[in-house]
């Protein structure tokens, strides 16, 4: 085993497989990117960094946070299949290995192996989005209602899962921003989530509001009804 292939894991690498997409027709959305960015941008500062998304969800992680003698993992690209990504995140995984070209070797502490995860470089496999171009650059503002399917939050809470979350809204239409709440202590990852559209139920619709409001009054209504007819029932019911 030659050390100067060896990558430290000093923190489990987070479970991006979670957020793959499973689509045929979408290759791209099945891999996790491993991508080494030589300048700051809007993920951050310079590093390399692990990201999937499956068009409804991203989340994007610097793996410095994650690994050290990062200078072993090939550059600029390479993208892993979900499957097999979720090979590396095990708990015994202590080293990732690249001496064999297209292969990571996850080892235990004892150097001893645990797997052999196939990667392909970008040229070899489907272009990966660009998604450092779809990163949110605006001021979050204030959204009075905003819908977040309960799967998505589910699998977002599923990556980062390693403190308390912040939600960043930019409006009711813009994705939601993640990040943690005390990224000293639990990292700087990130994740996105698109919203629900809700068409004619926009907060900000005078009309849709009202319309909620008239569908409470009934059920409060309805609610009402049903009890005094229940309690009407009751006090014609014979005592024993």
């Amino acid at each position: 085993m030659k050390k100067q292939t060896l990558a430290h894991v000093t923190a489990r690498l987070p479970f991006l497989h979670l957020t793959t997409g499973k689509d045929p027709f979408r290759e791209p959305f099945q891999f996790i990117q491993v991508k080494t960015f030589d300048q700051p941008g809007t993920y951050g500062p310079a590093g390399i960094y692990a990201t999937a998304t499956d068009a409804h969800t991203l989340a994007y992680f610097n793996l410095a946070e994650h690994l050290t003698n990062l200078e072993n993992i090939p550059e600029p690209e390479i993208l892993i299949k979900a499957d097999q990504y979720k090979k590396l995140t095990g708990p015994k995984v202590y080293f990732l290995d690249f001496a064999t070209p297209g292969q990571i070797v996850s080892r235990d502490k004892a150097g001893q192996q645990i797997d052999a995860v196939p990667y392909l470089t970008a040229q070899e496999g489907p272009r990966y989005p660009d998604w450092p171009n779809v990163l949110p650059t605006m001021e979050p503002e204030p959204a009075p209602i905003i819908g977040i399917h309960p799967e998505k939050l589910t699998t977002l809470c599923g990556i980062m899962n390693k403190g308390p979350l912040m939600f960043e809204l930019r409006g009711a239409h813009r994705a939601i921003v993640a990040r943690y709440a005390n990224p000293e202590e639990d990292g700087t990852g990130y994740a996105l989530v698109m919203p629900l559209f809700f068409n004619d139920r926009d907060a900000n619709n005078e009309e849709s509001t009202k319309k909620r409001e008239q569908i409470h009054e009934r059920n409060a209504k309805t609610y009402q009804e049903a009890k005094t007819t229940k309690e009407r029932q009751e006090q014609q019911e014979p005592s024993e």
